[in-house]
């Protein structure tokens, strides 16, 4: 790949792959997408914010799209210079978009006054008749799928957040790989139903970055953090050529720097390895989220490499709802009813001493045993708090499905956990 490494494309970093289908040779994209939680307001959008997939060319109308996942959503920006229609076409197995049922495009329509989007999801399904395949309804609802569109600092940017990818097979974890198309313009208005180039895509917490014989690798001690504790971590860089390489400057994901040109470290002999262990406290955010890291190593001859690893900002506090699910059959009407035990536990990640109140709330015409409202302490990191509540059905309960729903008040925030308990 002479021609490519003369080129110095690199994205994340790390030297890219060339986008299928583009004949120009000019666009390249990077395979694996990090994982990181983004901000969807497209009227605040910062490229920064987001992980660059391609680069659309002069004459269209996309000018650029970016991609990142958490374990809840699929993100996906797309920068235009004026309101379009966009498509997005997910081959959550990557297998092709002729080939399965799990195909889904989405396609985003510009409202009105183009402050927003409508959305419309289908599935591609070639399973049901191999020589006519068909459009069916998606597996994910549309009123699930978050999408805005908007002004933005640059032009116009709409912003695609896409949850529950498993019902087409697609996890989001480190490693699932599949194929993704984004469509602008007239191109978006129009249903896919023939073979063409598609992104090949792999879901990961870790990227390093790769130019010519410099590897640069970030790597975490610690992958979950509570707001006010420390991440740990590593930064490793390798000279896996037959010539010394000279760098100018190291930048660590805490943001210090090392640029001492008498410093060793900058110099980087064959077969050698250069390691710094870090350690620094993550400005946290109001909500759990997947935080991208950096490490960043540029060379005397200007190339700038970017290694990526994700952390996952915990929240201090976990709250769930444990019963008994075995189904209750009433034989006869008659009688008190069943007893079930239910469990609402809060859990602590962190240490310091904190009450709050727990609220059991039934189904109509159930009854708890004492008071559905309780007070809980939590006191040091890793307590877990049972508060357990003995919960009546009542015989004359109809065969259904219930839902039972608990409500935390912990530290000025609210929590809620729910189950359900089938009734036959």
């Amino acid at each position: 790949m002479p021609a490519l490494a003369q080129t110095v494309v690199i994205a994340e970093g790390r030297l890219a792959a060339p986008v299928p289908g583009d004949t120009t040779g000019e666009r390249y994209y990077e395979r694996k997408r990090i994982k990181r939680t983004v901000p969807l307001d497209p009227t605040s959008f910062n490229p920064d914010d987001w992980s660059l997939l391609t680069t659309g060319q002069p004459t269209e109308p996309l000018k650029a799209s970016y991609f990142n996942w958490d374990e809840h959503y699929l993100y996906l920006a797309v920068e235009t210079e004026s309101p379009q229609d966009i498509r997005v076409e997910l081959d959550a197995l990557g297998d092709g978009w002729l080939h399965g049922a799990e195909n889904l495009s989405i396609r985003l329509i510009p409202t009105a006054d183009a402050s927003g989007a409508k959305v419309i999801a289908q599935r591609y399904d070639t399973l049901q008749n191999p020589e006519k395949p068909v459009w069916a309804l998606s597996p994910i609802p549309e009123e699930k799928i978050l999408a805005r569109m908007g002004k933005s600092p640059r032009g116009t940017c709409a912003t695609l957040a896409l949850p529950l990818t498993e019902l087409l097979g697609l996890k989001r974890k480190p490693g699932s790989e599949f194929g993704l198309r984004v469509l602008a313009g007239e191109a978006a208005q129009v249903d896919t139903t023939t073979e063409l180039p598609q992104l090949k895509l792999i879901l990961a917490d870790d990227i390093e970055a790769l130019h010519q014989s410099l590897r640069v690798h970030l790597s975490l001690r610690d992958k979950e953090f509570v707001p006010g504790a420390l991440v740990r971590g590593a930064v490793e860089v390798q000279n896996t050529g037959p010539k010394p390489l000279f760098l100018k400057r190291y930048t660590f994901p805490d943001g210090s720097t090392l640029e001492d040109p008498k410093d060793p470290a900058l110099i980087i002999n064959p077969g050698e390895r250069f390691k710094r262990e870090w350690r620094f406290l993550p400005r946290a955010g109001s909500e759990p989220a997947s935080l991208a890291l950096k490490a960043t190593v540029e060379r005397e001859s200007g190339e700038v490499l970017t290694a990526l690893a994700s952390v996952d900002q915990l929240d201090p506090y976990q709250f769930s709802l444990d019963l008994d699910t075995r189904p209750i059959s009433f034989k006869t009407p008659d009688g008190p009813g069943r007893q079930r035990l239910v469990v609402a536990t809060v859990r602590s990640r962190k240490d310091g001493k904190i009450e709050g109140k727990v609220r059991l709330q039934l189904p109509e015409g159930w009854s708890v045993d004492g008071e559905p409202t309780r007070s809980v302490s939590l006191t040091y990191g890793q307590e877990s708090k049972p508060v357990t509540y003995k919960v009546l059905v009542p015989a004359k309960t109809p065969p259904g499905v219930y839902s039972l729903e608990a409500f935390l008040e912990l530290g000025g925030r609210p929590y809620r956990a729910s189950a359900v308990l089938k009734v036959q």
